[in-house]
C-alpha cells in the first residue's frame, strides 16, 4: 500500500476510523519516511453537525501537526443532476475530490479508514441488492490511488486504539439512521445473524471477500486482454462494444466487460449498478435483438443497435422530472 518516502493524503472525517488511521500513520511515518497530510470532505448535507465534524477534523490535524485541507462539495445538487441517491453521489464526489487534492499536493496515495466491519457490511449489502462475483469481493484494499490500511482491523479494535491514544473522535449521527441500507445491515441484520443464525458471520463474510478478490484479479486480467478487441469510443462520447464478439465470450468474462463499460462511462464508480442490470444487458447481448434500450443508474443509457452495444450518459431519463427522480 505504501512505499518508503511516499506522500499520503488521509481522508479525515473526524470519526474513530479515520482518526485512528491518521494517528497510526504518523507513528509509522519516521520508520517509512512518509509525508502525511489530511483532508476533510464537507458534503453540504447535514448543516451544523457537518460543520462540527469538519472543525473536529481540523482540530485533530492541528493537534498532530499535520497539514489540513477542507473540501466543500454539493452532494444534493450532484445527486439531482446525475440521478443518483445521496449515498452514491456523496461517495463519488468524495473520492473525486480526494483524488484531485492528492494530485495537487503531490501525494501518491489516499488512505481511507474502512475497517473489517465495513468489509462484512459491504459484502452482505451487495448480496441483498443482487450481485455477481465483483460484489462479493467487497471493498478492495488497493484501487488506483486509494488504499485502506485498516481493512484487516475490526471496529472494536479501532475504538480501543482511540481510547489508548487519547483521541476524541466525533460520530456522524447519520450512522445511526435506519434510513440507509448499510446502517440497517450494521445495526439490525448482522447482529441478528450473529445472535440467532451463526456467530462469526462477519468473519465469514470477510473471508469470502478475500477469496472473491483473488478471483476478480484473475478475471480483471482477462478483461484487460479482451477489452481492446471489442471496445471503441465514438466521437460523440459514447462507448461502443462489439455485441457479437462479446456474446461469444464465456458469461463470466462477458459480464465483467459489461461492468467495465458501465464504469468507464459513469466515471469509474460502479455506484448502484446491480446484478439485475448486468443480467438485462447480458440477455440483450446473447439474444442479439436490435433496437433494445436499457436505462441504467446514474443516467447511463445502453442501446443495442446493428450489432453494437453503446453506453452513454444522458441529461435526463424519459419520464423523469427536471430535478431528477
Amino acid at each position: 500500500m505504501l512505499g518508503r518516502s511516499d506522500a499520503v493524503l488521509v481522508a479525515l472525517s473526524g470519526g474513530p476510523d479515520s482518526s485512528a488511521l491518521l494517528h497510526a500513520l504518523l507513528l509509522l511515518a519516521p520508520r517509512l519516511q512518509l509525508r502525511v497530510q489530511a483532508a476533510h470532505v464537507h458534503h453540504g448535507i447535514r448543516g451544523a453537525s457537518a460543520d462540527r465534524d469538519a472543525e473536529a477534523a481540523r482540530a485533530l490535524a492541528s493537534r498532530l501537526g499535520v497539514a489540513f485541507r477542507r473540501i466543500d462539495v454539493d452532494v444534493p445538487a450532484y445527486a439531482r443532476a446525475h440521478g443518483l441517491s445521496l449515498e452514491t453521489a456523496a461517495r463519488q464526489l468524495r473520492l473525486e475530490a480526494l483524488e484531485r487534492v492528492a494530485r495537487e499536493e503531490g501525494c501518491r496515495r489516499v488512505a481511507l479508514g474502512h475497517t473489517a466491519d465495513d468489509q462484512a457490511e459491504t459484502v452482505l449489502m451487495w448480496v441483498l441488492r443482487g450481485t455477481g462475483p465483483a460484489g462479493l469481493a467487497g471493498i478492495p484494499p488497493v484501487r488506483g490511488v486509494f488504499v485502506r490500511p485498516l481493512l484487516g482491523v475490526w471496529r472494536h479494535e479501532v475504538l480501543a486504539y482511540c481510547q489508548a491514544a487519547g483521541l476524541e473522535p466525533v460520530e456522524d449521527e447519520t450512522n445511526r439512521s435506519r434510513r440507509f441500507l448499510r446502517n440497517r445491515i450494521r445495526l439490525e441484520v448482522l447482529p441478528y445473524l450473529e445472535s440467532t443464525v451463526r456467530s462469526g458471520v462477519r468473519r465469514a463474510l470477510v473471508r469470502l471477500a478475500a477469496v472473491a478478490l483473488d478471483e476478480q484479479d484473475y478475471l480483471r486480467a482477462r478483461v484487460d486482454e479482451v477489452w481492446p478487441k471489442i471496445s471503441a469510443s465514438s466521437e460523440d462520447g459514447r462507448l461502443q462494444l462489439d455485441a457479437r464478439a462479446l456474446g461469444a465470450l464465456h458469461p463470466a468474462l462477458g459480464r465483467r466487460i459489461l461492468v467495465r463499460a458501465y464504469e468507464e462511462v459513469s466515471g469509474g464508480h460502479r455506484g448502484a449498478l446491480g446484478l439485475v442490470h448486468v443480467e438485462a444487458l447480458w440477455t440483450a447481448v446473447t439474444r442479439g435483438r436490435g433496437g433494445v434500450e436499457l436505462q441504467l443508474p446514474g443516467r447511463i443509457v445502453a442501446r443495442l443497435i446493428r450489432g453494437r452495444l453503446s453506453f452513454e450518459r444522458v441529461a435526463t431519463i424519459p419520464g423523469e422530472g427536471a430535478d431528477g427522480p
